[in-house]
């Protein structure tokens, strides 16, 4: 059985990872005075613009999340047998990509890059 974790204790262990750089903890929105420190520690954003002034720590963030897709692909629940969506697969095959590409595994990589052009292409 899964154990299954809070979306707050998921985020706040990402967050935690990615602000890990000083240029990313002085951020401040010009609009509510919220600090990027502020975000990571209570895991709420303070307006909308602090999504335009935290885009890329919160785009790490979200790609994290997502295994490398910026974008909410759903899930089908594995006991209606459905298929994930193309989209959901093209994400999942470009993060298998982008790992064989880290390991020099350039073969594997071009397989996976059709096998990404097939999903997106049904």
């Amino acid at each position: 059985m899964q154990k299954h974790e809070s979306i707050n204790s998921i985020l706040d262990g990402f967050i935690k990872q990615a602000s890990g750089t000083k240029e990313k903890t002085d951020m401040v929105c010009p609009d509510c005075g919220m600090t990027f420190r502020e975000f990571r520690s209570q895991g709420l954003l303070g307006c909308p613009r602090d999504y335009d002034v935290f885009e890329r720590p919160l785009r790490a963030l979200i790609e994290r999340a997502h295994d490398g897709a910026t974008h909410h692909v759903g899930k089908v629940p594995g006991r209606l047998g459905g298929e994930p969506s193309a989209h959901a697969k093209a994400a999942r095959l470009r993060k298998q990509m982008q790992d064989a590409v880290e390991i020099e595994d350039y073969e594997l990589a071009a397989k996976l890059r059709d096998r990404i052009e097939e999903a997106e292409s049904s």
